[in-house]
């Protein structure tokens, strides 16, 4: 009998060790508050001390960018209203429509971030954002909160004259990012269907020239999208005369944009035209997601790549379909990525689709360093995270870690949709 005992004993704890990575996965999660419906996802400050996301605000029944702000105990304050459909920009004579002038509603359940690169973004006491007026106009804008209010001011709207353009028109835009030192950075279309990246002085009394031309498409390096920000420079996707995509670096100083690429995408079939979304840009280093359809299923392929924390450029850092042994399941698709680094260790929060899970998607967390790579999840279908509260999906903004701090959007499985944060170290 003791013999028998020792056996299931040992057995029962090979089931036990099997079972608990599994039972035990995602952060601790705190909610802050349930939104009536979340129409772009939360994205985080530059210095990690706020976030902003667009929902439905309660009081006038209309879109809302919504801000939650850093304690000094480590948690964030319940959201507040900044900016929302009743608010009127300076200078203007109409109300806003929506803030989220590239995308429909945002739904974790079918996978799709929007808003995406359109996100409002937030440094201390500055949000700025894109929108579209009552008018039908698109126009982009900075609210400021002084005296504990907030007032808005456009940046630059759909049809006026770009500076420094020998009177060429703006046409359309993605929503500026506002840096560390108040200056907003954005991507304009113009008149003449070419790509211009400008800064933009928000802070009227600083001697600096309010508007400054950063760089523009040409022949080699055209259709700018998705750009990405941080530490006053910036990242972006363009395509050359074969309509090839790559993406560059800015080089502030000699204002020249740098091509950063692997030689090769190791795991993406070679000869076929690969897709790119993102990127995502911190210290210098990049992340962001590619995918290609192969097959005659026509099936995409999904992958990550980034030269951050010591990784090899050309080895994807996650891709779909190959088996990841930490979640004991296959990514379906991965997307959505945001860099941060710290002492040399790359952080990519990303967005993915795991087969087990029934394609739901979830948020995962890259940690890479010294060029090994490890995938955890962060939220999670069917993760529990409170009583009676259970994850059916899970996203993120447009940039959702800084710090170690990931702010959330959650669906629920009773149905609420819920807004919170977790910290990943």
């Amino acid at each position: 009998m003791g013999e028998i005992m020792r056996k299931l004993v040992f057995e029962l704890l090979a089931i036990i060790c099997i079972i608990i990575p599994f039972t035990l996965m995602g952060n601790n999660i705190h909610e802050l508050t349930k939104s009536k419906c979340i129409l772009i996802p939360p994205s985080i400050a530059e210095n990690g001390r706020s976030f902003v996301y667009v929902g439905i605000d309660s009081k006038n029944n209309g879109p809302a960018i919504f801000i939650s702000r850093l304690k000094n105990d480590g948690s964030f304050s319940p959201p507040t209203v900044a900016v929302n459909t009743r608010s009127i920009g300076e200078g203007l004579e109409t109300y806003f429509r929506t803030f989220h002038a590239k995308h429909g509603e945002w739904a974790a359940t079918k996978f799709r971030p929007a808003g995406g690169f359109s996100s409002p973004t937030i440094q201390d006491n500055i949000i700025t954002f894109s929108a579209n007026l009552k008018d039908l106009r698109k126009g982009i804008f900075y609210a400021i909160q002084q005296s504990g209010k907030w007032k808005v001011y456009p940046i630059a709207l759909q049809g006026q004259k770009a500076p420094d353009t020998a009177g060429l028109t703006f046409q359309d835009f993605d929503a500026p990012y506002i840096t560390t030192n108040s200056e907003a950075i954005f991507l304009a279309s113009l008149s003449n269907e070419k790509n211009i990246i400008y800064s933009f002085n928000v802070l009227p009394e600083s001697k600096k020239k309010r508007f400054s031309i950063l760089c523009k498409s040409s022949k080699n390096k055209d259709n700018f999208f998705d750009i990405s920000v941080a530490k006053g420079t910036f990242a972006v996707p363009a395509s050359d005369v074969s309509e090839n995509t790559y993406m560059y670096i800015f080089n502030r100083a000699s204002r020249k944009l740098i091509k950063t690429v692997p030689k090769i995408y190791k795991g993406l079939p070679v000869g076929q035209k690969i897709f790119f979304r993102g990127p995502s840009f911190f210290d210098g280093k990049l992340a962001y997601s590619a995918y290609i359809l192969k097959g005659k299923n026509k099936k995409y392929t999904y992958a990550i790549y980034s030269n951050a924390g010591g990784n090899t450029f050309s080895e994807p850092v996650v891709i779909s379909g190959k088996l990841i042994k930490s979640l004991n399941d296959k990514f379906s698709t991965v997307i959505h990525p945001t860099l941060f680094i710290k002492n040399k260790k790359a952080f990519i929060v990303f967005m993915g689709q795991l087969i087990g899970k029934n394609n739901r998607a979830g948020v995962f967390l890259a940690t890479i360093k010294n060029g090994n790579v490890k995938i955890s999840p962060i939220a999670i279908p069917d993760q529990k995270i409170a009583k009676d509260k259970v994850i059916e999906s899970a996203g993120v903004g447009a940039v959702c870690i800084r710090n170690n701090i990931v702010p959330l959007a959650l669906k629920l499985k009773n149905g609420d949709n819920v807004i919170a944060f977790t910290k990943v170290y």
